[in-house]
């Protein structure tokens, strides 16, 4: 299964660059103007079909359950991959689009479950290696287009690999069980006629009912707890997400403005994606000597510093390959770290963060194009090292509130007291002695 999952995610990743990369060519392919908003609801349509499959996954695997709901994933991957090949109009390539971004959507939440499942050193080397074979495939998918314009080929190897993975149903075999918390000591006085045991304290008697605060609902105290840190995970994904994305689909926009031909501009966009590639390969080696927020942290700051030196022309494609790298642990470190930290299931935290990294990934490029369109050039690398630092303020948050989380007590648990030891004799210890 991991075998397949690393074949697969090269086979995402290509397939997700190229249809950005495809555009111009299928634009000529099915007549398709310029005016058609540059034919992007093809890319829309895609990362629609993939944000309804990670909301509706749980409800697909309860219906279906786990080996056939990841059957039927693979199947409208591939599908849809054969169908954007052979399709024979514009708008049967859009819907076949909405397909394979369902399949994506859906493979890709239980690809990062299923590597991430166990948290720790040994998901971050995991993920790390899954999102590089998707960065592997991310650059190989568009040189392929570029030096060959063979769209509907790729396409329809895709649909053909895809089909080979079918072992990678036994990720949905399900996450490992973790270690229960020890259970609290019961909160209440010793029952009637029950004897304390060796070693325990007889409880005093009762000398009427006491005035007591009404406790707080368990369930209410612990819900700020829970969704606090998982909230505050989410936003950093959402917020890399428009830096990972935002930084693919304007950086062309950006060198072609400071002086570099289109095409020398789209092909040094490779840089960018090689760089997460190279940065992913490289990071694991740190994964068991460097705490998991503490290597987020560090790609995201050294991202925006090297973002922020692409405003210099001469220097910004390199600066974009050195940004790559450096931001390349970001999102699978997060992952692993947030199954590490927080109380709730590995699947439910990877579709929470899948869920806003997608979400990110849709909204914010578009908004970052609008905000510096009428702006210098430089304003576009300036943005994207903005949003970097606003990543590494929310993961600042989640810190603060995975720690407040962890010193919570626990629901029930009872305050601690120190022991007093009487130095009264008990009566049976007296007739004991006598």
């Amino acid at each position: 299964a991991a075998a397949a999952g690393l074949v697969l995610s090269v086979l995402l990743g290509a397939v997700t660059a190229a249809l950005g990369a495809a555009l111009p060519l299928l634009r000529t392919a099915y007549g398709a103007g310029a005016g058609d908003a540059g034919g992007t609801e093809v890319v829309v349509a895609y990362n629609l079909g993939a944000l309804t499959a990670l909301l509706g996954a749980g409800l697909l695997e309860r219906r279906l359950g786990g080996r056939p709901a990841v059957s039927w994933l693979l199947a409208a991957f591939a599908v849809g991959c054969a169908g954007m090949a052979a399709a024979p109009a514009w708008w049967v390539l859009t819907v076949c689009a909405l397909v394979t971004g369902a399949g994506f959507g859906g493979l890709i939440l239980h690809a990062n479950t299923f590597f991430g499942r166990d948290g720790g050193p040994r998901s971050v080397r995991l993920l790390n290696g899954l999102h590089a074979a998707f960065g592997a495939g991310a650059v190989a998918g568009p040189l392929v287009v570029g030096e060959t314009g063979a769209v509907r080929e790729l396409l329809w190897a895709a649909a053909a690999l895809t089909l080979c993975c079918h072992p990678f149903r036994e990720a949905a075999c399900g996450e490992r069980p973790r270690p229960e918390p020890p259970a609290p000591l019961p909160a209440g006085p010793a029952q009637s006629g029950a004897p304390p045991t060796r070693g325990t304290p007889r409880a005093p008697a009762s000398r009427g009912p006491a005035p007591s605060a009404p406790a707080p609902s368990p369930r209410a105290a612990a819900a700020p707890a829970r969704t606090g840190p998982l909230a505050a995970c989410a936003l950093v994904a959402f917020l890399y997400a428009g830096v990972e994305a935002g930084t693919g689909a304007l950086e062309a926009t950006h060198l072609a403005a400071v002086g570099y031909a289109p095409e020398d501009a789209a092909r040094l966009t490779a840089l960018f994606w090689g760089g997460l590639t190279v940065g992913r390969l490289l990071l694991p080696a740190l994964a068991g000597r460097v705490g998991g927020a503490v290597l987020v942290l560090a790609a995201l700051l050294t991202g925006a510093a090297a973002l922020a030196a692409a405003t210099s022309g001469a220097f910004a494609p390199a600066a974009y390959g050195l940004a790559g790298v450096c931001l390349a642990g970001a999102f699978p470190t997060l992952l692993a770290w947030s199954v590490t930290v927080l109380p709730d299931s590995a699947r439910r935290i990877s579709g929470v963060l899948l869920t806003a990294n997608l979400a990110g990934s849709a909204a914010l490029p578009y908004a970052l194009a609008l905000l510096t369109g009428p702006a210098p050039p430089a304003a576009v690398p300036l943005a994207l090292a903005a949003l970097a630092l606003a990543s590494a303020a929310a993961l600042a948050a989640a810190v603060r509130a995975a720690a407040v989380r962890a010193a919570a007590p626990a629901p029930g648990a009872l305050p601690h007291r120190p022991h007093t030891r009487h130095s009264a004799t008990r009566p049976d210890e007296m007739e004991h002695s006598a």
